[in-house]
């Protein structure tokens, strides 16, 4: 016949199992005061993402790049619309997209990257707020309008940024809104 445990064993066993349950709400607790907006567990990205991109929430955004998302200042009229990941790469290579809209047309794009593409690579010829940055203008014949594109590291982060100077978005505003990414 079995004995059930005494009581002493039954205290440390009880004691134990507080201790864990503490431990594990202060490393929650240290997550949510260390990466504001990030889950802990983090979620998956589906490895459907490989190669293609698929919507994703913003605690999937942070669990891939590593932080919370950016603060953006966007134009007039202009809204975040969607996020996605896998862009061409798997999602585990730290890629997410942040998609504007102006009504019903995309305007804007901003791509995050966490990747190991050395800083010597960026070809500089502008700043972006204070960082050295790539800044080129491209008009884009099939829908007309100019598209101004912005590359620059901040972080350990590469941030690559689309702005369509379409319906009242000018070449100011968009200047603005990539200085304002933080």
């Amino acid at each position: 016949m079995a004995r059930s445990p005494s009581l002493p064993s039954r205290l440390v066993l009880m004691l134990a199992a507080e201790m864990v349950i503490g431990a594990l709400a202060g490393l929650i607790a240290a997550n949510a005061v260390m990466r504001p907006g990030c889950s802990l567990p983090p979620p998956g990205v589906p490895e459907e993402a490989i190669g293609r991109s698929v919507p994703i929430s913003a605690a999937q955004a942070c669990r891939i790049i590593g932080r919370p998302l950016p603060v953006v200042r966007v134009p007039d009229g202009v809204a975040l619309v969607g996020l996605s990941a896998g862009i061409g790469a798997p999602a585990r290579a730290g890629m997410v997209r942040m998609t504007f809209a102006k009504g019903a047309r995309n305007v804007a794009t901003l791509d995050l990257a966490r990747v190991g593409i050395p800083r010597g690579n960026l070809r500089v010829n502008n700043t972006v707020g204070t960082m050295p940055a790539d800044v080129a203008t491209a008009l884009v014949a099939d829908g007309n309008f100019v598209d101004v594109g912005y590359h620059w590291f901040r972080d350990e982060m590469m941030f690559t940024l689309h702005i369509a100077l379409v319906d009242g978005i000018t070449r100011t505003a968009a200047d603005d809104m990539a200085a304002s990414i933080h």
